[in-house]
């Protein structure tokens, strides 16, 4: 595969840029339970129904 020299970095040709993940933050509910949200949830909602991850149900945590 050929490459070819961007100003972000080296890219192999006919693959997109890198983009960054988008923003998130974790947010701890009532029961004490970890969740991955994007930024601009309303905390005191239902968590789930806007998008974010239980962080129990996750196949990987910031301790592992």
């Amino acid at each position: 595969m050929t490459t070819k020299n961007t100003d972000k970095n080296t890219q192999p040709t006919g693959m997109a840029p890198h983009e960054p993940a988008r923003p998130m933050k974790t947010v701890v509910d009532g029961n004490g339970c970890n969740w991955l949200c994007d930024v601009g949830i309303d905390e005191s909602g239902d968590l789930a129904a806007q998008g974010c991850w239980r962080c129990s149900e996750m196949a990987f945590t910031r301790d592992s």
